[in-house]
């Protein structure tokens, strides 16, 4: 599975990924997968988060969170 999600993100990220200082998210129909290295233990983390296919809406926006907590 790990060797898919990173061909995966590889393929959307469109560059090398940089997995000591990033964080990534991948969004799959039916859930969601984030990807970090763990400073302290010093081992890659993968989160599965399962999701409603029918019910689930992916939104991005260039705003600063920020600007929506002042």
């Amino acid at each position: 599975m790990l060797d898919k999600l990173i061909e995966l993100l590889k393929e959307k990220h469109g560059k090398k990924l940089d997995l000591n200082n990033d964080v990534y998210y991948l969004f799959l129909n039916g859930g969601l997968f984030t990807i970090y290295l763990d400073d302290e233990e010093k081992e890659l983390k993968v989160q599965v988060e399962f999701l409603p296919v029918n019910n689930t809406f992916v939104y991005f926006s260039e705003e600063s969170i920020t600007t929506l907590l002042d």
